[in-house]
């Protein structure tokens, strides 16, 4: 989950993100929902909130808590743009 919570701090944008490639694999947007609802990964995310991190992938809408968060990055268009 360290590497998963250096790429948020470190990203501007989604589009600072898609590295978030799995070779070989097909990772779908409920992979993704399921490793950022883990314990470790909530509590990274967590961290990150506290200094305002999340709400700079989504400047136009407010990120009200962390399922939040999750649900957001999970969407379709959003996931697709990671996932381009």
């Amino acid at each position: 989950m360290l590497a998963l919570a250096e790429d948020f701090f470190n990203a501007n944008s989604l589009n600072d993100i898609t590295q978030w490639h799995i070779f070989e694999q097909v990772f779908t947007q409920s992979d993704l929902k399921n490793i950022l609802s883990t314990t470790k990964a909530k509590d990274a995310l967590k961290e990150l909130a506290k200094i305002n991190k999340l709400q700079e992938f989504f400047p136009n809408e407010e990120i009200s808590s962390i399922d939040h968060f999750i649900n957001k990055i999970t969407e379709i268009n959003v996931f697709e743009t990671i996932y381009k």
